[in-house]
């Protein structure tokens, strides 16, 4: 790298940010691709709707990470 200039480099440093934030945030929002770390086990009383709503904030594609 250190022998390409920066001019030319540039073009290629094409980024795509992320976002982090929690599921009870994301309530009402929708996105098309979701990352999902799934801590379901730290809400074990209500775990099935903390997964359902952690679940349908996906428009198009899910992963989801154990």
């Amino acid at each position: 790298d250190a022998d390409i200039p920066w001019q030319q480099r540039k073009r290629f440093d094409d980024f795509d940010y992320g976002y982090a934030l929690t599921v009870h945030k994301a309530q009402g929002s929708q996105w098309n691709e979701i990352v999902l770390f799934d801590e379901s086990w730290a809400f074990k009383e209500t775990r099935q709707r903390w997964l359902y709503t952690a679940i349908t904030r996906a428009a198009e594609r899910l992963t989801i990470v154990r």
